[in-house]
């Protein structure tokens, strides 16, 4: 993504992380708890993000849903619980 403060990539870090990078800095790690809440381990300093930066971090974590399971995990998990 594109935007006047620089080039942001966000990409999956791990099955349960994403990171959030703007131009060749990497800003923040975003993973989401087992009750559905966001945690966010911003690796720059205060001084250094932007508010664009937090605000384009939250809304793909969101959208993409960071750490949520995947559809072959939820497939599994599912199979799981069918009774015999």
């Amino acid at each position: 993504m594109n935007t006047a403060d620089g080039k942001y990539l966000f990409k999956p870090n791990s099955i349960d992380t994403s990171q959030l990078w703007r131009d060749e800095t990497k800003l923040a790690d975003f993973s989401m708890d087992n009750k559905g809440d966001f945690i966010v381990s911003w690796l720059q300093t205060r001084e250094q993000v932007l508010e664009a930066d937090a605000a384009i971090g939250y809304s793909l974590s969101v959208a993409f849903r960071t750490g949520a399971q995947g559809i072959w995990s939820m497939l599994l998990y599912g199979l799981e619980a069918i009774p015999d």
